[in-house]
């Protein structure tokens, strides 16, 4: 009994032997999973943690958890506007001229999304209630919620809607201790033109499977909204600098590129009432998605045709 009881165990034990070293190498993949590095941004007070998205371009980098993903731009050279040989070429697209972008500095891989605003928006606005959510781009500050219950109702910020953009970076830069704003306009053509000189940061033609537009006049044909990162990104690694949402930039409004800056630095004064924004919307035709396209709207706009229309995403100074 003895000796057939420590047969029994000795072949458990063989058998038992045997399926451990068979399970081995599946145990062994998972455990290198759990140790493989994850690309992942922290809330190191809230303890949430935040996995990188699918797409990111290579060394693209969140500083803190709310604020967006970003990625290295370098320093060159451009043509700026377009030459006047360009189909649907309007007159403040000129004169063409060459820019210099001095240095490498950093741009939003996405614009920035309502549940990025909507970080801000919780923390800045006492009546805000979750009301942006999700990747798709924030439109800013939504309808239903008043001037008044936003505490907006002084003169300065009443027609401010375009400040609101830059307020986020202000804010932006205080939670991650680096330098964020809008980018100027010259920036941004040099980001959404990624080393192209074709009408688009894709070439000569555009079709519903490049961006989002044409929601008014092609409405049939127009996919509407997109979550961000919906369409394939540009050579940089930028996604959605063509339709979507349009983007604020730091700019004033001039009705042409006579006295521009050729450094790269925002076209700035004092008292701006237009400011300008790039890259067409999903409500524009293609001629006004166009990497030299731009349109001067007042800081307080908000939408076309019950819209929102306009979002932004942002950029940051590099350490040197």
């Amino acid at each position: 009994m003895t000796n057939k009881n420590g047969k029994e165990k000795t072949a458990r034990g063989e058998s038992g032997g045997a399926a451990l070293r068979r399970a081995a190498p599946a145990l062994l993949l998972l455990l290198l999973a759990f140790a493989a590095p994850n690309p992942v941004a922290s809330d190191e007070g809230g303890g949430r943690r935040q996995a990188a998205p699918a797409g990111l371009p290579p060394g693209a980098f969140q500083d803190c958890f709310v604020c967006p993903w970003m990625v290295q731009i370098p320093a060159g050279r451009f043509m700026m506007g377009a030459p006047e040989s360009e189909p649907y070429r309007r007159s403040e697209e000129g004169p063409a001229h060459e820019v210099t972008i001095p240095r490498a500095f950093a741009v939003g891989v996405y614009e920035v999304t309502r549940a990025e605003f909507g970080e801000f928006a919780a923390e800045e606005y006492p009546a805000w209630r979750g009301a942006s959510t999700g990747r798709y781009p924030s439109g800013g500050i939504p309808h239903s919620l008043s001037e008044r219950d936003l505490g907006l109702m002084s003169a300065s910020n009443r027609r401010e809607h375009g400040a609101t953009a830059q307020k986020y970076a202000r804010w932006l830069s205080g939670k991650a201790g680096k330098r964020y704003r809008l980018l100027s306009e010259a920036e941004w053509e040099y980001a959404a033109r990624a080393g192209t000189t074709t009408r688009y940061g894709f070439g000569d033609d555009i079709s519903p499977s490049d961006a989002s537009y044409g929601a008014v006049r092609y409405h049939s044909r127009s996919q509407g909204l997109q979550p961000v990162g919906s369409y394939a990104p540009n050579a940089f690694g930028l996604y959605d600098m063509h339709g979507g949402l349009a983007e604020w930039v730091r700019d004033c409004w001039h009705d042409s590129y006579a006295g521009a800056p050729t450094d790269g630095s925002a076209w700035e004064e004092a008292d701006c009432v237009r400011r300008v924004v790039r890259g067409g919307s999903l409500l524009d035709t293609p001629m006004e998605l166009r990497s030299a396209a731009r349109r001067g709207l007042f800081s307080g706009f908000r939408n076309f045709y019950g819209y929102h229309s306009v979002g932004f995403r942002v950029a940051r100074d590099l350490d040197p």
